[in-house]
Parts: structure tokens; sequence; C-alpha cells
């Protein structure tokens, strides 16, 4: 079995053990087609964790955009932040489209005339919607059509939405692991512009402007 490159676990160690290092690399059985390695990682505070890293085909090398895919290093940071933030949010029995994204309004002389979809409604938290509804528009077009869209969201409240750090990253979870497949959708719907790896590469973007917020 070919052992994990430094390169790879440099790659590991900063997005999962900022400043930490990596203390053992265990060789796994049971993958067919893949190579399982176990490795555990020390953080800069002395704290440890194990995670099990898979890699497969023999082309497999040292290339780091590789090593960020197969690692979903992002999406590991991001369940972190969202565990240990989870216990802290305040429930509320709110209703909750649950789905509320542009596709799903329905607008008449350029005034918002009616919401459709409401097969995932549910209680829980107004901010879940206005964060799902952010991660479109910054996926569909960008960071600041999504914070303009917040703004004009809370003007209309007269408050600021709660915990919208939190919430971003809670709906960003989904999308870094299925977004290639929800890309599809957007090109049946007219955008043929939107690529896979452009509408990957936004949802990465709006994860990553969440998490140094939602850490505090």
């Amino acid at each position: 079995m070919k052992p994990i490159s430094q390169a790879a676990l440099g790659l590991l160690c900063r997005e999962l053990a900022p400043g930490g290092r990596v203390v053992r690399v265990r060789p796994m059985r049971g993958g067919v087609s893949c190579s399982i390695h176990a490795v555990w990682l020390e953080t800069a505070g002395g704290a440890r964790r194990g995670v099990v890293v898979r890699r497969y085909g023999e082309d497999w090398n040292d290339d780091q955009g590789v090593c960020g895919r197969e690692f979903r290093l992002l999406e590991a940071r991001v369940w972190d932040v969202v565990h240990a933030k989870w216990p802290a949010i305040a429930y509320e029995q709110r209703v909750v489209h649950g789905d509320y994204w542009p596709g799903n309004t329905v607008w008449h002389r350029d005034r918002l005339s009616g919401v459709i979809d409401w097969e995932t409604a549910a209680l829980g938290s107004a901010s879940r919607d206005v964060a799902t509804c952010r991660l479109d528009l910054a996926n569909l077009f960008d960071l600041e059509t999504a914070d303009a869209f917040t703004c004009c969201y809370e003007t209309a409240m007269g408050a600021r939405v709660a915990n919208l750090p939190f919430w971003d990253l809670l709906v960003a979870t989904g999308a870094l692991r299925y977004i290639e497949n929800w890309a599809r959708g957007y090109r049946d719907l007219g955008r043929t512009d939107l690529s896979g790896e452009l509408a990957r590469a936004r949802v990465e973007q709006f994860a990553r402007a969440a998490l140094p917020d939602a850490q505090d």
C-alpha cells in the first residue's frame, strides 16, 4: 500500500488542525477500490482527533487540488463548527419554508407575490430560510448579492438575523457535498453558464466567508 505523501498530510493538518502536527499514520484493511489510512492529528492546543483518509486510483498523486477534493477538508471544518455551536443556538418555533430560494418565489410587476413548494415546511428558526436563500444567491450571483438580500430582509423585519454565520454554515454542509448535482438543475433552468466547477467554487467561498464569524 502506497503511503500518504507529506504534501497531502501537510494539507490535511493545515485544514483540520491549524498550527498542529500529524501524530501518527496507520494503514487500515478493508479497502477494495481504495486504500485507507487512519491519521491522528494534534492541534496547537494539544487536543487530538483521528480521521480516516481514503485514496482512490493508482494515479492519485501529490496534487493538492485532488487532495482537497478527496478529503473534503472544508466540509469537515464546517461540520466541526456546526457541531460545536449547535447546543448554544436557541430553539425557535416559527414556520420555516425549508427550501426558500429564488426558484420558489413568484413575482408580479417587480414585487414578490407568492412563495411556492412548501413540502419541506416545518417549525424552526427563520434564520435558516434566510441562510438558504443567501447560499443560492451567492451561488447564482455572488456574495455581495447575498449580503444585499440580507440587508433588505433585516430592514423589512426591523431586526438582525440571529446567528446567521451558524446557519450559513449549516446550509452549506449539504451544498458542499451535492453542489455538482444541484448545478445540473440550475442549467435546466437556463443558467447554462453555471458549471459544476464554478458552483463548487462559489459554495466554498460562501462557507469560508462564514467560518471566522461562526467560530467567534
